[in-house]
């Protein structure tokens, strides 16, 4: 038989254990979960009606909602219909304030139904007051519906969607440099049409007078952690040393399936705070692409990203 005092502490233990136990499982329970629209991650999913309803029940949250987007200038904005955008029906959209991940005049999502993660502002109406909210903070845009898979499960490339098939593409290599060091930025003009089209420049190599910047324009730039546009102003040019007043940059064919490359210095576009070192995000447009002595066309590319160190 063992001692009393054994089987008592032996009843102690238990009983210590099972309260250390029921304390974890309490605790997991006591445990505050964050409330929806709290931040970007557990956005709460509501509809454009239920915002212009009652924005005080969603100011300051993070949300989740789907609408059609339209962006010009002075009027970026997502609509509760494409109807509400044309007849201009204000009150039934927010003001969308573009920044890092949403651009101005970004041609992937303007005039689309899109899904988009933001924070509500009641408080804020966009210019001239005239929306119901504004929606900035914006952490994530998708296409509304998702493109369906094409056979195999792939979707579609983004090129399938173009209606006039010129491509201009951007790329800095190496994709790190030195800051204080030359930029090298390779534009690329692809010409996917059935006739030749013409890119008017004086020069495809980098020159003192920036003559190779001609209708070439670094339209979109952001760093991380810099939440606006940081492009100031495009290259000087005043023509090369030698023109004469009636004197004008040449014209170079790009065949049908053919590619033009013209090389520069993107240090040469200055930006409001100076080429700082970051991870830079940028979208860049080639202007006056002769197609035919009717047709000039303007083609912004994808973003495209390098590091200054």
């Amino acid at each position: 038989m063992q001692p009393r005092w054994l089987a008592t502490l032996g009843l102690l233990g238990l009983g210590l254990i099972a309260m250390a136990l029921g304390g974890t499982r309490g605790g997991a329970a006591d445990v505050p979960q964050p409330a929806p629209g709290a931040s970007p991650d557990n956005a709460a999913m509501v509809s454009l009606v239920q915002l212009i309803a009652e924005p005080e029940a969603f100011d300051g949250r993070y949300v989740k909602i789907i609408g059609f987007l339209h962006l010009e200038f002075e009027g970026d904005a997502i609509w509760l219909h494409r109807e509400d955008c044309e007849h201009r029906i204000y009150k039934n959209g927010l003001w969308v304030h573009t920044g890092q991940v949403l651009r101005p005049a970004d041609a992937r999502y303007n005039d689309r139904y899109v899904m988009i993660v933001g924070r509500f502002d009641a408080q804020k109406h966009g210019h001239l007051g005239l929306w119901s909210g504004e929606i900035n903070s914006i952490s994530r845009v998708s296409l509304w519906p998702p493109p369906k898979p094409a056979a195999g499960g792939l979707v579609p490339a983004k090129p399938a969607e173009r209606q006039v098939n010129a491509v201009v593409t951007g790329q800095v290599v190496p994709a790190a440099v030195k800051a204080g060091e030359p930029i090298p930025l390779t534009v690329r003009i692809s010409n996917g049409l059935r006739a030749p089209i013409f890119h008017d420049t004086f020069r495809l190599e980098p020159v003192d007078w920036n003559g190779e910047t001609v209708h070439i324009s670094l339209v979109d730039i952001y760093r991380d952690g810099v939440a606006y546009n940081l492009y100031l102003a495009r290259p000087a040019f005043e023509g090369p040393p030698w023109q004469q007043s009636r004197a004008g940059p040449g014209g170079h064919e790009i065949k049908p399936g053919g590619v033009l490359e013209v090389k520069t210095d993107a240090r040469k576009w200055t930006l409001r705070d100076g080429w700082l070192p970051g991870r830079y995000s940028v979208t860049l447009r080639v202007d006056g692409l002769r197609a035919d002595p009717y047709c000039k066309l303007s083609v912004l590319s994808d973003s495209f990203e390098f590091e200054v160190k």
